[in-house]
């Protein structure tokens, strides 16, 4: 950790575990190649996504930007690497979906703050080399927001085509599996005019 001459911390990986407020670390200059969140007031870090899962992302959000200009009645706004922020396990928790769809989303976004928003889906493709962040971590981080009805979780490694693991809000407020096979398809009663086609993902939506 070096901090400049203004009070700007410059963090790299070798700062991960760091215990950061959330000020310092909103304002904070990153060494390029990683991704960098807050959890429960530590920083975490994990390198930049490979070209075949950015891929991935890029399909998921065009297919639904795609959707929602032709739904706006069901999806306000979708945004790649929008922030969810979260007090929910104690501390600060500021972490980056890969793609992130609103039912509202703020009128004037030159003033707007994420912790102002409230996502009704996320999804995140399996980080390579490190699962258990989509898994484990960002399975309990997006359950305890109340306003994540579901969690997609795509992974590019299964064959013959990608597969996804869907987590939908149970009447209890905790999740249900709902796996989908490699190459399978997916539809969802929160956006009932679209067909998530997995053998597809590699052509355009």
């Amino acid at each position: 950790m070096i901090r400049s001459r203004d009070g700007v911390l410059h963090l790299g990986p070798q700062d991960e575990g760091l215990e950061l407020d959330h000020d310092a670390f909103a304002t904070a200059d990153w060494e390029p190649g990683h991704r960098y969140e807050l959890v429960a007031g530590r920083l975490a870090v994990t390198p930049a996504p490979n070209l075949p899962n950015a891929r991935v992302e890029r399909w998921f959000d065009e297919l639904l930007l795609l959707h929602a200009r032709a739904h706006p009645e069901q999806v306000a706004a979708v945004f790649a690497k929008a922030r969810i922020i979260t007090r929910a396990l104690g501390a600060t928790t500021d972490v980056e979906p890969d793609v992130t769809l609103y039912r509202a989303f703020p009128a004037d976004t030159r003033h707007a703050r994420w912790q102002d928003t409230a996502p009704f889906l996320v999804v995140e493709v399996l980080s390579e080399s490190d699962p258990a962040k989509d898994l484990v971590r960002n399975r309990q981080i997006y359950g305890m927001v109340p306003s994540i009805e579901e969690y997609w979780i795509i992974d590019p490694r299964a064959e013959p085509a990608p597969s996804m693991l869907v987590l939908a809000r149970a009447p209890d407020g905790g999740w249900l599996e709902r796996p989908v096979p490699p190459g399978g398809t997916y539809r969802t009663d929160l956006l009932p005019d679209l067909e998530v086609d997995l053998s597809r993902i590699f052509s355009p939506p």
